[in-house]
């Protein structure tokens, strides 16, 4: 007796252990394996709003995102839009209550969307699904304290999760100049800023490029870009004014427009602006392009992602070795010799979350590890495997050349897509000309890179945030209005002292406290 009840007890675990498989989460009537592809057994279909880049095809054309419904058995139900368009859409979707199961692509949450949309319960918390069914992406939250930190909101949650990618990069911008000019004028390349404004001198009114005509801009710039600005010049004179008008030194923001070396720097510019050495049309430029590039050259120095992005267009010699040399930052009359760092931070490119809508948020956080994947990250980033780049024995890629296949730009999403891709984990075998030449500005600048770049922004409180945004748009506003005055007509030593009253008088100190707040969210 006491035998066949053990054996009725056991056969009875057993039946309850197969009923409980540990390897899949059951929901309604889908299964959801929870290791392994598929990711569900059964077809499953979810509804995702996306936004892109106008430069790369529709998403539902794409063979990347097939190969991903093959493997997972997830169909994604597409509704990607231009970036044009799209801030629009989701603004209406958001406020319709009508949401898709989740939402896909690059910058297609704004800090701000997360943070409020997160804390309406219009967004799932992750964390939790995270930790039970997405390993490549508790790696990363595991190994990066500071992405974590960064993607975590003020309530505690995590609402989306970023694009990552350290392959960028070191700088945005490198200061080129007219090599052939120098050559003619019998000069040197310029290694500070006294000789710089001298060869700036020798440029104008030369017909250096013997058109018979006087069109020479010796220093041409667009104004607040963050490539071809005039943003990383000020360095030679102890401050960087970046984007956000911030610098960081010791773990504390500096807000670069209120310092000594900023006034000595605006001072500089207006002195070649009023001797015709600086374009005054930088101030209201849309293109920068055609001046760059223009046949014959027209312009002395400018600042560009690198020589070759400029040679190439202008001579067509394919080796980027045209008229302009990029060249190391020049040296200010108090020997300062800064350049901008590019910024890395997570929170500037969130681009994947999952809606309450959704019935299978188990299902939608493993698809969304598998693009953590290493070798998806790759093929999302840069190309399908032997079709679009070759992976090498030695763990580096090679790009393809076929001029029957797909443009990559419509084969994958590119920078508008969703993956992780940190230091060294993609390298070309044979780098294109346009990466060699800028690994070597990166070289050539290193040394003089700021330590720390700031962040830009961060998950704050919605109080906060409406408060950053108040002070954000009064204050910038203000500043770049001064600067570009004291550019272009003089004034700033009678002006300043009134200038620094009324940013006090808008609330700078408020302002400065909140970015400190931006750049402690990556340490907290």
């Amino acid at each position: 007796m006491k035998k066949r009840l053990f054996i009725l007890i056991t056969t009875l675990i057993m039946l309850l252990s197969g009923c409980a498989n540990n390897s899949t989460v059951k929901k309604d009537s889908v299964e959801i394996n929870k290791t392994g592809l598929p990711i569900v057994n059964e077809k499953l279909t979810a509804e995702v709003f996306a936004t892109r880049s106008p430069a790369i095809g529709s998403f539902s054309d794409m063979p990347y995102f097939r190969i991903m419904e093959e493997r997972t058995n997830i169909q994604l139900d597409i509704t990607d839009l231009e970036s044009s368009v799209f801030a629009e859409k989701k603004k209406l979707l958001f406020a319709s209550g009508d949401m898709p199961d989740m939402f896909y692509g690059g910058w297609v949450l704004s800090t701000t969307e997360v943070v409020n949309y997160g804390m309406q319960g219009l967004l799932l918390p992750l964390e939790n699904l995270i930790e039970q069914y997405a390993p490549n992406i508790s790696k990363v939250l595991n190994d990066r304290p500071d992405i974590k930190n960064q993607i975590t909101a003020p309530d505690g949650h995590i609402y989306a999760l970023p694009t990552l990618n350290e392959n960028n990069p070191l700088t945005n911008e490198a200061l080129v100049i007219n090599k052939a000019w120098l050559d003619k004028v019998g000069m040197s390349v310029p290694t500070t800023t006294d000789e710089f404004y001298k060869v700036l001198k020798a440029f104008k009114n030369n017909d250096l490029n013997g058109n018979g005509i006087n069109d020479e801009m010796p220093l041409i710039f667009k104004y607040k870009d963050h490539i071809n600005g005039i943003t990383s010049l000020f360095g030679s004179f102890g401050v960087l004014d970046t984007a956000s008008h911030f610098m960081v030194n010791n773990g504390k923001v500096v807000f670069s427009p209120i310092q000594p070396g900023y006034k000595e720097a605006v001072r500089y510019f207006s002195k070649l602006v009023s001797e015709g050495l600086m374009d005054m049309e930088g101030f209201t430029l849309t293109d920068i392009t055609s001046k760059q590039r223009s046949v014959p050259p027209i312009a002395g120095a400018f600042l560009a992602w690198s020589e070759y992005m400029v040679n190439v267009n202008l001579t067509g010699d394919k080796s980027g070795k045209g008229d302009y040399l990029s060249i190391p930052p020049l040296k200010g009359p108090n020997g300062d010799q800064l350049w901008a760092r590019r910024a890395f931070t997570a929170t500037n490119n969130f681009a994947f979350a999952i809606s309450t809508k959704s019935q299978y948020p188990e299902a939608l956080i493993r698809w969304a590890d598998y693009c953590y994947d290493d070798d998806i990250s790759i093929q999302t980033y840069r190309g399908l495997y032997d079709i679009d780049i070759k992976k090498l024995d030695n763990g580096k890629f090679e790009e393809i050349s076929n001029g029957n296949k797909i443009p990559v730009e419509n084969s994958v999403p590119g920078v508008s897509g969703f993956y992780k891709l940190f230091k060294g984990e993609y390298t070309l075998n044979s780098p294109s000309p346009s990466d060699v030449f800028k690994s070597k500005c990166d070289e050539m600048y290193a040394p003089y890179v700021e330590k720390e770049a700031f962040p830009g922004e961060a998950l704050l409180t919605s109080s906060d945030t409406e408060r950053m945004g108040q002070l954000t748009t009064d204050i910038v506003q203000y500043v770049e209005k001064c600067t570009a005055e004291w550019i272009l007509n003089g004034g700033i030593d009678s002006q300043w002292d009134a200038y620094i009253t009324k940013l006090n008088q808008m609330g700078l100190e408020e302002y400065i406290k909140l970015n400190q707040k931006i750049l402690d969210s990556k340490y907290k």
